[in-house]
């Protein structure tokens, strides 16, 4: 992974760390839920990148969480592509 890559891997999971936090502690509005979906799916996409790099040995568990993440806020998108996986790897 290039220095950039984990830069935004990084920021990315400190958006989600502080959404989840404030969605924790106060109810949220549907704006911020659905900022927080993307964010889910966003690292889920790097991760898919990545799957058969040598250097990121877990990614495709790694993208299946963010996936399960994603899928309990909601989202049906990625409750299908988790479904689909899942039945894939069984």
């Amino acid at each position: 992974m290039s220095f950039f890559a984990k830069l935004k891997l990084k920021k990315l999971q400190k958006q989600i760390t502080a959404l989840c936090k404030a969605r924790q502690h106060n109810p949220v509005p549907d704006v911020e839920l659905k900022k927080e979906i993307l964010l889910h799916l966003e690292v889920a996409k790097f991760y898919d990148q990545r799957f058969f790099n040598k250097k990121f040995p877990h990614a495709e568990d790694l993208a299946q969480e963010s996936y399960r993440a994603a899928a309990d806020l909601g989202d049906t998108g990625s409750q299908y592509i988790l479904g689909k996986r899942l039945l894939e790897k069984a």
